[in-house]
């Protein structure tokens, strides 16, 4: 499934039974992040583990930043692992507002998807 608004591409994957993949290509600013959180919203529920990739992403504002922290209260609500892997565009913002501490940041996807996927949500 793809949703696209604007500047922005998201992309919603499963490649494994319970295991969401949500790719972001482009620019999450204040017209596309409303696409990313509608796509996020609609395929978390559905999750087991969820993983956001923002590698791809070449633009992240303060409606992002807004996305996260959306994402982290459903995921924590729905008790779904989460994890998510982001470009310089994306870790910037994160350090500056100290949110990397606060978010399940990974180093790459291959680490995303196992932090998500060894989680006991999938267990």
């Amino acid at each position: 499934m793809a949703c696209r608004k604007d500047l922005v591409d998201v992309r919603i994957d499963r490649p494994a039974i319970g295991l969401v993949v949500v790719r972001v290509t482009g620019e999450v600013d204040i017209l596309g992040a409303p696409t990313v959180r509608q796509c996020i919203d609609t395929s978390l529920p559905s999750a087991r583990a969820f993983v956001l990739d923002l590698s791809d992403t070449t633009f992240f504002g303060a409606a992002g930043l807004s996305v996260l922290v959306h994402v982290s209260a459903l995921a924590e609500r729905l008790s779904v692992r989460w994890a998510l892997v982001g470009s310089t565009a994306v870790l910037r913002p994160l350090r500056v507002t100290n949110l990397e501490r606060e978010l399940p940041v990974c180093r790459d996807f291959s680490a995303a998807v196992l932090a998500a996927a060894t989680s006991p949500a999938m267990s």
